[in-house]
């Protein structure tokens, strides 16, 4: 009988170093994605360099309200099948929105540098 594989997995939240940005300007936040043996090595706090791919994600929490299901169909035209996913505007929503997150396959814990 074959077992199901689990993976360990977590979204974390990333923001510029303050120190290495301009006076006034408010540290840039992106989601990062650890998924296996990294998920361990990257904790709150610290300062890590992280290696993988940029990835695009739709943003489907919009939409449904709350404790409703999401379903999407795709529905593909014959006659022009380049029109892509259709059904939305049934579900209140017009297009689609989506959102930049880092799939880290990579992360080491950055060295901190004291002065003197």
């Amino acid at each position: 009988m074959e077992r199901p594989a689990y993976v360990s997995f977590r979204t974390c939240g990333f923001q510029e170093n303050a120190d290495e940005i301009p006076a006034g300007s408010m540290p840039r936040t992106l989601d990062v994605i650890l998924r296996g043996d990294i998920v361990e090595k990257a904790k709150a706090g610290d300062k890590c360099v992280f290696s993988g791919t940029l990835i695009v994600i739709p943003d489907v929490s919009q939409l449904a309200a709350t404790g409703e299901r999401i379903e999407v169909v795709s529905k593909v035209d014959t006659r022009n099948p380049t029109e892509g996913v259709s059904g939305l505007k049934a579900l209140g929503c017009r297009e689609l929105t989506y959102r930049i997150a880092f799939l880290a396959s990579f992360v080491q814990r950055a060295e901190v540098r004291r002065p003197g």
